[in-house]
């Protein structure tokens, strides 16, 4: 397994011990140099990588204390495209919350690009627009409601619910800037 392959690399000195881990209780391990890493990385055969990264996200998802994107990573780089999804769907959820517009911009995408699954599309979209109002990106805020429109039909009723708030909320604040842009 995983740590098995941790100690060979290390008996092998491939990979140093590091002082201190980031997770409590658990040892540490870093590459000697990056260009070491990526030789490593090169001779991995066949489904060792992906078997690895697979092996990693579990690890991690067992944790309290590991962002949902590091998670997402280790899912696509084992070729999860649905685990990834929604494991980018929550890294979008957590950065809107804290207004983070690029984070949630980027983590958005990454759920368009690996899933056509509707409710993973739809969070990412929400998570989404609930930060382009910080930059006033009112293209891609209309195109992403366009989006949660088609999403939205033939749901449940919750879903034409929330999209009429989100198209009265845009609209307004489409408005107001309008007016300001005129007061000008």
């Amino acid at each position: 397994g995983a740590p098995g392959m941790l100690d060979r690399l290390a008996r092998q000195r491939l990979l140093r011990p590091m002082r201190r881990s980031r997770f409590e209780g658990a040892a540490a391990y870093e590459f000697r140099s990056g260009t070491l890493r990526e030789l490593v990385y090169q001779q991995l055969r066949g489904d060792d990588l992906p078997r690895l990264h697979r092996a990693t996200a579990a690890w991690l998802l067992a944790r309290l204390d590991v962002s949902p994107e590091e998670v997402a990573d280790h899912h696509e780089r084992a070729g999860d495209a649905p685990r990834a999804a929604a494991a980018y769907a929550e890294a979008a959820r957590r950065a809107s919350r804290f207004g983070d517009v690029s984070a949630t911009r980027a983590h958005a995408e990454h759920v368009l690009r690996l899933t056509g699954d509707p409710d993973l599309r739809w969070a990412a979209f929400s998570a989404q627009d609930d930060v382009l109002h910080l930059e006033s990106d009112a293209g891609r805020r209309r195109w992403g409601l366009t989006q949660m429109e088609a999403l939205a039909a033939g749901r449940a009723p919750e879903f034409a619910l929330e999209l009429a708030w989100r198209w009265c909320y845009f609209l307004r604040l489409s408005a107001a800037a309008d007016e300001r842009d005129r007061a000008r």
